[in-house]
């Protein structure tokens, strides 16, 4: 089982600078990308790898691994839209409101510090993390995640791998039938008849027609 948690980072102002110029080089391969997948309908992750990579790396200051996101966040933009095979394909743009991928090759947690890959080399920030996000801490292992920045504030979105809950084996089934003369009969024997339900809907029908008669 998969959950995602906000985390709130405390970043001073240069630390914020070069998370912005990372954002600013991510989207923009994004952007690069959208082309080469369009022109050859392809948005799977290893067949675009392959026609892109080269090209990319030679012109993007993006690390290989960052590229490699790029390519991922395209891929998972464009199969989000269930593009159906004779439909024309969107070009999707990556705007500023859009998040960073990150993996674990690019990040890594310690307690409550995060160290991120930037364009000038890794940053270490502070993590803001309450009662709520230790509790699935405590119980899950971190996967992949997104860098959004809103409001002026950066948040790090983690998938956590969180174990599946225990199977409970009941011992005992409840049955229920819907009737229109009884509202619901169920196994156990007892019956919710509909006396009042029909009662207060024949007189609202009869209210209604008396009203409707005296504005004729």
């Amino acid at each position: 089982m998969k959950r995602t948690i906000s985390i709130r980072l405390e970043t001073i102002k240069e630390e914020s600078k070069k998370l912005l110029t990372l954002r600013e080089a991510f989207l923009s391969v994004c952007n690069q990308l959208t082309p080469t997948v369009m022109e050859n309908r392809c948005w799977n992750r290893i067949a675009l790898h392959n026609l892109s990579y080269s090209k990319i790396r030679a012109s993007s200051p993006l690390g290989s691994q960052m590229v490699c996101n790029a390519i991922f966040a395209v891929c998972k933009a464009y199969k989000s839209r269930n593009i159906g095979k004779d439909e024309a394909m969107p070009q999707i743009q990556f705007h500023k409101n859009r998040s960073v991928h990150f993996d674990k090759r690019t990040y890594s947690i310690k307690g409550d510090r995060l160290s991120l890959y930037t364009l000038d080399g890794r940053i270490t920030v502070n993590m803001r993390v309450g009662a709520f996000q230790h509790s699935y801490f405590s119980q899950g292992i971190p996967k992949e995640a997104e860098l959004i920045f809103k409001k002026g504030h950066w948040y790090f979105n983690l998938v956590l791998d969180l174990p599946d809950p225990p199977f409970t084996e009941h011992t005992s089934v409840l049955g229920v039938d819907l009737g229109e003369n009884n509202l619901a009969a169920i196994s156990s024997g007892k019956i919710f008849g509909g006396g009042k339900v029909r009662f207060r809907r024949l007189f609202s029908i009869k209210r209604k027609q008396t009203v409707f008669a005296l504005l004729l």
